[in-house]
């Protein structure tokens, strides 16, 4: 699965392992689901939970 979590840049939120497996079997292409922000906001449940993420994510951009 990928996010918006920048205007127009997408993360692997979930799926690293099939990611990894797709790789040593010498895959050049997944199918996998893109959530845009709008969508994306929508997992994101509790205002801790929010926040947490939101921190995550501005730590990786950085």
């Amino acid at each position: 699965m990928l996010a918006e979590i920048a205007p127009g840049q997408y993360n692997v939120i979930d799926g690293n392992h099939r990611l990894e497996k797709a790789h040593s079997m010498g895959l050049k292409t997944i199918q996998a689901y893109r959530l845009n922000s709008a969508q994306h906001i929508n997992f994101l449940i509790s205002q801790k939970a929010y926040t947490t993420y939101i921190e995550y994510w501005n730590n990786k951009l950085k």
